[in-house]
């Protein structure tokens, strides 16, 4: 109507955009791709991400879920909690749980995993593997890159998957190991992998390696909204509240 005014648009309408056209474009081409979002506390990573988890469900994507803690609180990041969300376990499950172990080999024998893969999925939750340290190691790397690709080829057909994982930098180190393996191997599948970052001041911590960087990815660089959005600054320029690349 005239005179009429339009409403502000959400600064974050753009990274949603964004998210959308990878989302779609994983589930058309059957190519796996990385969403890598990276800020500041309160930049709004947690939301983007959980937007991309309930975008990605509508288009028919089975969702595995990691999400980050509070500042107080910060969760860690394990293979053993990625590998139970890919299995639609509760990440949070913890070890002393008697039947953990069964309910993992049951999801585990339902998407048809080789007894191998399925005693290494079990070994993440077991805290006395008896296998020596570096096959240990192989073995569940080698686990969990089999259990995506089940994961995605369960019935005959594909699924595309998303991964969310929020608060990268908190991954432990056999996490950030796996991941620099996994990623890699599965983008030849309908896999799309979110990563949230939180940037912090001083040296980053880069959980996952530099030759990751090489893969083909969305990068999204989100800021804090300033406290006062329409104020100029000192040299007269207005601020953007968010910058993606």
């Amino acid at each position: 109507a005239p005179g009429s005014s339009r409403p502000a648009p959400d600064p974050s309408d753009v990274e949603r955009l964004q998210c959308r056209a990878v989302i779609d474009a994983v589930h058309a081409a059957g190519r796996g791709r990385i969403i890598d979002v990276q800020g500041a506390a309160g930049a709004g990573k947690s939301r983007l991400l959980a937007f991309g988890a309930s975008d990605a469900r509508a288009r028919g994507y089975a969702c595995a879920v990691l999400d980050g803690g509070t500042a107080g609180q910060p969760v860690v990041h394990t293979a053993a909690r990625l590998m139970l969300a890919l299995l639609g376990l509760a990440p949070a499950a913890g070890a002393d749980d008697p039947q953990l172990a069964d309910r993992v080999r049951a999801r585990c024998a339902a998407l048809a995993l080789p007894a191998a893969h399925v005693d290494a999925c079990v070994s993440l939750i077991d805290t006395a593997p008896d296998w020596p340290l570096p096959a240990t190691q192989l073995l569940q790397t080698a686990a969990l890159c089999a259990l995506l690709q089940h994961r995605v080829q369960h019935n005959g057909g594909r699924q595309p998957l998303l991964i969310c994982i929020d608060d990268l930098q908190c991954a432990d180190w056999q996490l950030a190991m796996i991941l620099n393996v996994a990623v890699p191997a599965t983008l030849d599948y309908p896999v799309l992998w979110m990563f949230a970052t939180r940037l912090e001041p001083g040296p980053a911590r880069r959980p996952l390696g530099v030759r990751m960087d090489a893969l083909a990815r969305t990068t999204l660089h989100l800021t804090p909204a300033a406290p006062r959005p329409g104020r100029a600054d000192a040299g007269g320029v207005h601020r953007l509240n968010r910058a993606a690349v």
